[in-house]
């Protein structure tokens, strides 16, 4: 190349330097801003929206749970004094092992049988099981349930006899079934006549709300 055109293109780019200067520094920035800026803000965008997007779930969930908590105050608030003690009787609170003898006694008596022996001993804590039917109770020893309240259990071993003793066993049985307090039979068996009558030991389990 001549010094003619060196020195034309010289003369040009001082002529031209500041736009060309300007169009470099343009050029620069948004290849700056395409490959640099714009995926970082992507990225911090698309996080906000997951942040955003988590906090609405959160909040939803919250409501939920407030729902279902003014829900229970409600039908709590429902309950009636006679349903209370009710449940009172279903499941007591302490163990009371005179009550307990009494009732037994007075279930055998209506059932037409004779009381001859009664051992009532302590059961130790148990779980509830997830079925809330009357009997559904499921005994575990020192373990503890999750209603703020601990459940015990009381084991009652009895013999009962009588001159009918089967049939009336029958009525005794279901009259235990009756009983407003829960109470599972957990094994019963047969002790063959000496004399006149026969009788029966009965090994049952209870429930009540621990201090």
């Amino acid at each position: 190349m001549s010094f003619f055109y060196k020195n034309k293109i010289l003369v040009l780019l001082a002529k031209y330097f500041r736009f060309i200067l300007n169009g470099v520094i343009i050029l620069l920035l948004f290849i700056s801003f395409y490959f640099i800026l714009w995926p970082k803000y992507s990225e911090i965008n698309d996080e906000g929206s997951l942040d955003y997007e988590s906090k609405v779930e959160l909040l939803e969930s919250r409501n939920q749970e407030l729902a279902q908590l003014q829900d229970l105050e409600v039908k709590f608030n429902q309950i009636t004094s006679a349903e209370i003690v009710k449940l009172e009787k279903i499941l007591p609170s302490g163990k009371d092992f005179s009550d307990i003898f009494v009732q037994m006694e007075n279930l055998a008596k209506e059932s037409g049988l004779k009381l001859s022996r009664v051992s009532i001993t302590e059961g130790g804590l148990v779980e509830v099981a997830t079925d809330t039917g009357k009997n559904s109770t499921t005994s575990k020893s020192k373990t503890s349930s999750n209603t703020g309240k601990e459940i015990g259990a009381v084991n009652i071993s009895l013999s009962v006899e009588g001159d009918n003793t089967y049939p009336a066993l029958k009525i005794f049985l279901d009259n235990i079934e009756d009983n407003m307090r829960i109470v599972d039979i957990d094994s019963l068996s047969y002790t063959p006549p000496t004399g006149e009558s026969s009788s029966y030991t009965v090994n049952l389990k209870t429930y009540y709300l621990a201090d």
